[in-house]
């Protein structure tokens, strides 16, 4: 009798782990943003400013350097690149950039080591000769890699012009 006490109570120990087990009883504790966030979003600020100058002046080199080597955009017109793709049009000289003005540029910081950064763009630019000038909404992932940041993802959606 007392066996089948002691292995009653042995299934129930079991059934109750496993019970417990099941139930998220862990309390997720708020993210605390790195440290130097201030520093991080500084350095986000001039990377925009150097990509959207590699773009007006041609800056071919900017590409090689910043891009990660698992980069992929997706640009306006859903047509995708990898990093070789995206340095052989960007040297090509087929894009063409006249202006580009950046707006409500805003960036989230994950971990310390990678930053969602979005915002606006007004663009006067062609592609082969065709006319791509507009609004857009971009969204830029920047990975950290060793001390450097790396463009890891790009996209760029063009907005309805509302008047």
């Amino acid at each position: 009798m007392k066996a089948k006490g002691a292995l009653v109570a042995l299934l129930l120990v079991i059934i109750a782990g496993v019970i417990q087990a099941q139930i998220p009883n862990k309390r997720q504790l708020p993210r605390k943003p790195p440290s130097n966030q201030q520093e991080i979003l500084q350095e986000m600020r001039e990377l925009e400013d150097t990509f959207r100058d590699a773009f007006l002046e041609g800056m071919s080199a900017w590409w090689v350097q910043h891009l990660d080597e698992h980069y992929s955009g997706l640009n306006a017109d859903g047509q995708i690149a990898n990093k070789d793709q995206a340095i052989k049009l960007y040297n090509s000289g087929a894009v063409k950039y006249e202006e580009i003005i950046l707006s409500d540029i805003s960036a989230r910081i994950f971990n310390g080591d990678c930053v969602l950064a979005t915002g606006r763009s007004a663009v006067k630019g062609s592609y082969k000769g065709q006319d791509f000038s507009g609004e857009y909404y971009f969204v830029h992932v920047w990975v950290k890699d060793g001390t450097d940041w790396r463009l890891a993802s790009s996209q760029a959606t063009r907005t309805a012009n509302l008047q």
